[in-house]
């Protein structure tokens, strides 16, 4: 969806926020497992601000990869009909920028 067939960058929006969706992820997911296995009551007081514009920053990744897709998906194979494979990423990237936005 977001290289075209030679490789070259064709929708950096898509691009560049699935990985920073993907960095927020496991950001968030570091962040867990340190509060899941120790439990620092101050130090979750300090570092909530910290957590809160992590997630701040994974919904609005979702929601710009979610948007970039769906857009896609409407010109590419609803308008002007492009191939299977190409509209089966475009759902996947709908589905998973929905699933981020919601989680």
């Amino acid at each position: 969806l977001a290289v075209n067939e030679e490789g070259a960058v064709s929708n950096g929006n898509l691009y560049y926020f699935s990985w920073a969706g993907l960095i927020c992820a496991v950001t968030l997911l570091t962040s867990y497992l340190k509060s899941a296995f120790t439990i620092d009551i101050a130090g979750e007081i300090k570092t909530r601000s910290a957590r809160l514009s992590i997630w701040s920053a994974h919904l609005a990744a979702a929601i710009v990869v979610m948007g970039s897709s769906t857009n896609i998906y409407k010109n590419d194979c609803v308008q002007s009909y492009v191939g299977d494979e190409f509209c089966k990423r475009t759902k996947l990237g709908i589905g998973l920028g929905a699933v981020g936005t919601v989680f």
